[in-house]
């Protein structure tokens, strides 16, 4: 038995640009929930991988973290390509170089049933967080960051 803190298991992540269609929708947000539930829908078979769709550089990317010891980059890559093939959601997505080093990951989730999703996005762009960092991501009534 031990005692004590746990040090948490190393992950990487890679990270996909993605070449978007337009989006149907004047909502924040809502293009890179849909990509998420594309991904979700697509029922891989990777459920050590955990998937986020956010903006980094004024650039939409799709962000796969996984343990250190995952091996199959390749074949997720070509699996996500036959999840978007004959889309207008993306039209093109480049895997970049390789897997780095993840950061320090907390996740939390807030469960919104019953709420009204716009009321809760407008709440969160009021706010101005000043969180960089952090990728929220709303999937149904739960906002994960």
């Amino acid at each position: 038995m031990s005692w004590g803190k746990k040090k948490a298991p190393a992950h990487v992540e890679r990270v996909w640009d993605l070449a978007a269609g337009p989006s149907h929708s004047n909502v924040e947000g809502a293009q890179e929930e849909a990509i998420l539930h594309a991904v979700e829908a697509a029922n891989l078979d990777a459920d050590e991988v955990a998937f986020a769709c956010e903006r980094r550089g004024g650039k939409l990317v799709l962000v796969a973290t996984a343990p250190d010891d995952f091996d199959a980059w390749e074949w997720l890559d070509e699996e996500l390509h036959a999840c978007f093939g004959g889309t207008s959601l993306v039209k093109d997505l480049n895997l970049r170089g390789k897997a780095v080093k993840a950061g320090p990951r907390e996740e939390m989730s807030w469960d919104f049933s019953g709420g009204d999703a716009a009321a809760v996005q407008r709440a969160l762009d009021e706010a101005k967080l000043d969180a960089d960092e952090v990728s929220l991501t709303a999937s149904g009534n739960v906002l994960t960051g």
